[in-house]
């Protein structure tokens, strides 16, 4: 058993009040989706990815949401997959729908954030040999250490008690046991979690094999809230649908977001829902909806930071800095600093209005070289995830052949580790 790794870029825990306020935000967009999805709001739709066998087409939208008293204007990505379905006679469809209920309100609620995780294939590293040098070990062939993992980790940090209102922290011990939902608005107000994608990058560029591309990488964490607001817990919400089970995650802004602070990793307002439906034929369906505001950046470096000159240290002499710079991090993080401007640049969008400027704009219509396409690849990655998500989820549905029993729980399903 290996569990997933801890996020190497912990961000501090977020104070009270930005998760109150991260929450407020998810319920206004919570409550704007429902009136979309009832075609009482309009959206521009546009296709993601094709249908494919057991899957609606992967689609995304461009729209403008009220957000506490602001409009706001947003992109997001919807998916809906096959998941699962009763193997069973005609005759005996309906009881194993009722079955099957039971099974998918369990693990949506109490398992599913545990199991969202799945190991990737990785090559067994040579043993024996000697650490190289740090100014030496880019020339290497050797397999890296470490498992690579798909999909998304997540631990649990903090808890808002509805008795009392107390916050605290859950024990170290605890902190990928995610709790059972259901206790959302009973014994919690809210949670908090650090939700890491282990798969996530943008391309911009690339056309042609040949041609030039910028590859972004934007793995990261990101602090996100639940509460029973933004829970999914229905039954017989739609005709020839039994119940529909999943978490709502409201996304915190990370106070500091380092050097890149990508689009992703800083969205406020942002709201993820993931739902487990299960229909009256007892077949399950996956569904995943991700609202976004449409980024005014999607790299951005600041100029007043003494963090890109220790970023540079650290890359231009292949780590052999560290040793230094990750002291002086220490102790900058320790001294009283004034807050500095958000004063920075963006060489990402800085290239796509660039290019632009100098075609008279034909970069954006016959390269696809434009904010919008960059938008739309985000919502197309961020639908990839969701999927790499559910895909490890299912990994893990199929192996407990009663959901409802406890002793039949892995021991590694019950602590939120990847076997």
């Amino acid at each position: 058993m290996s569990a997933v790794p801890a996020p190497p870029d912990r961000p501090a825990d977020p104070g009270a009040g930005d998760v109150e306020a991260a929450l407020a935000q998810a319920r206004d967009l919570k409550a704007w989706w429902l009136r979309v999805e009832a075609g009482e709001e309009p959206v521009e739709r546009f296709d993601l990815y094709p249908a494919v066998p057991g899957s609606e087409p992967v689609w995304g939208f461009f729209g403008t949401a009220p957000v506490q008293g602001a409009n706001v204007p947003v992109m997001g990505d919807v998916i809906d997959d096959f998941f699962d379905r009763p193997r069973v006679p005609a005759a005996q469809q309906k009881q194993a729908a009722r079955w099957m209920l039971e099974q998918v309100e369990e693990f949506a609620l109490h398992y599913w954030l545990r199991a969202e995780a799945s190991a990737l294939p990785q090559p067994y590293p040579e043993l024996g040999h000697a650490s190289a040098a740090p100014y030496l070990s880019w020339l290497g062939l050797c397999f890296r250490q470490g498992q690579g993992f798909s999909g998304y980790g997540n631990v649990q940090r903090l808890f808002k008690r509805r008795s009392g209102g107390r916050v605290g922290t859950f024990p170290l011990r605890e902190s990928t046991a995610i709790v059972d939902l259901r206790e959302l608005g009973g014994t919690y107000e809210w949670i908090t979690l650090d939700t890491r994608e282990f798969d996530f990058n943008i391309t911009v560029g690339g056309a042609r094999d040949e041609s030039p591309s910028l590859v972004v990488p934007l793995t990261s964490t990101v602090q996100t809230v639940l509460s029973a607001d933004l829970l999914d817990n229905r039954l017989d919400p739609e005709p020839g649908t039994l119940g529909s089970f999943g978490p709502g995650f409201g996304l915190i802004r990370t106070a500091s977001p380092g050097v890149l602070a990508v689009a992703p990793d800083m969205i406020q307002p942002g709201l993820r829902m993931q739902s487990l439906r299960v229909l009256d034929t007892g077949e399950v369906r996956s569904r995943g909806v991700m609202i976004m505001p449409q980024p005014d950046k999607i790299v951005n470096i600041p100029l007043l930071s003494p963090e890109p000159f220790l970023g540079a240290a650290d890359f231009f002499t292949l780590g052999a800095a560290r040793g230094v710079t990750e002291p002086l991090r220490k102790v900058m993080a320790r001294l009283p600093l004034p807050t500095l401007p958000d004063i920075g640049f963006d060489p990402v969008l800085g290239f796509v209005r660039g290019l632009n400027l100098l075609t008279g704009g034909r970069a954006a219509g016959e390269l696809c070289i434009s904010k919008e396409q960059i938008e739309k690849e985000i919502l197309a990655k961020d639908a990839q995830g969701i999927r790499q998500g559910v895909l490890a989820a299912r990994q893990t549905w199929l192996q407990v052949p009663d959901w409802r029993d406890r002793q039949s729980i892995p021991a590694w399903v019950a602590r939120g580790e990847v076997a």
